[in-house]
This record gives C-alpha cells, sequence and structure tokens, in this order.
C-alpha cells in the first residue's frame, strides 16, 4: 500500500473509506475502479486538467479514470469508494 493512505474498516464489503495525507508540492494519484468521491479537507491542491481544489470542494472520479493531485501546501483529502 502507499505511505500517504490510511484505509479504515468499514463494517460493508461495497463502501471504503481511506484518508490521504500529501505535503507541499508532492503530487499523488487516485486510480478509480468505481466512481469515488474526493473531498479535500485541508490544504490546497491542484488537480490536473480541473484546476484548483480548496478545502470542502468535492470531486466525483469515475470508474476506469486516474487524477493526479498536486499539493501547493500540505493537504489531507478522504476518498470514498467501492473496492
Amino acid at each position: 500500500g502507499n505511505h500517504n493512505e490510511i484505509h479504515y474498516p468499514c463494517p460493508v464489503k461495497d463502501f471504503s473509506l481511506s484518508k490521504i495525507d500529501i505535503t507541499a508540492g508532492e503530487t499523488y494519484t487516485i486510480h478509480a475502479n468505481s466512481l469515488e468521491i474526493v473531498l479535500l479537507m485541508e490544504g490546497e491542491v491542484h488537480v490536473e486538467t480541473l484546476g484548483t481544489m480548496k478545502p470542502s470542494n468535492t470531486l466525483l472520479v469515475l470508474p476506469n479514470n486516474a487524477i493526479t493531485i498536486k499539493a501547493s501546501q500540505k493537504a489531507v483529502i478522504f476518498r470514498a469508494y467501492v473496492p
């Protein structure tokens, strides 16, 4: 697994939640196998092809797509998806 992403156990098999911590200047790529909800809780990031996300911004990622996130400052992101 990736050291930036912490997976939280969920009592159901069709839902997963993880927290992603990235530092300023670091990039992180999410490869979506299902519809995913990405929520920026802290910091500011730039999402390739989409622009800047600020706290409380939410992004939906369609299945079989990938997004690359670059943090302009320390960022905390939550990701909800079907495993």
